[in-house]
């Protein structure tokens, strides 16, 4: 008979991982109000970091930085071509590719301690970089509005 889950190597409380995942999710939808929420969308990504680094999982967010930096120009070059709608659709493009690179990393991770609240820190990680790159996209629809209507384009 096999085992669901392998046998843990890594000696952690349980509770604590379940209560600091929870937590993750907390902060990281506190994380996705402008400007104010940027320190609970930081903590968010932390907590993720001390989890992974209790837990024993690997963490590798470079697909996740490529994908905000190409978008983040992408913005606005976008919306200096198409305005208000370009701006909407290429928000709402590069969140979906956002979840998709975390949920990929996510699915395909093996677990090495058992925690039921692995899913809100899926969510928490997730909001932590929408909070944390949101205000830095609005700026970059302001840039580019202010761009358009100074040169007249």
């Amino acid at each position: 008979m096999t085992k669901a889950y392998p046998e843990e190597s890594i000696s952690c409380d349980r509770a604590r991982i379940i209560r600091r995942s929870l937590r993750c999710f907390k902060c990281g939808l506190l994380g996705l109000i402008p400007i104010v929420g940027w320190g609970m969308a930081f903590l968010a990504l932390r907590i993720h970091r001390q989890l992974c680094d209790e837990t024993g999982e690997r963490w590798n967010p470079k697909p996740v930085y490529f994908i905000w930096a190409f978008g983040l120009f992408f913005i606005w070059g976008y919306t200096l071509a198409m305005g208000l709608f370009g701006f909407t659709v290429t928000v709402a493009g590069l969140l979906f590719l956002h979840q998709r690179a975390i949920r990929r990393q996510y699915v395909h991770e093996s677990v090495l301690v058992w925690n039921p609240a692995r899913r809100h820190t899926y969510w928490g990680v997730g909001f932590g970089f929408i909070g944390c790159f949101y205000p830095a996209v609005l700026l970059a629809a302001l840039l580019a509005e202010s761009f358009r209507s100074f040169f007249g384009l």
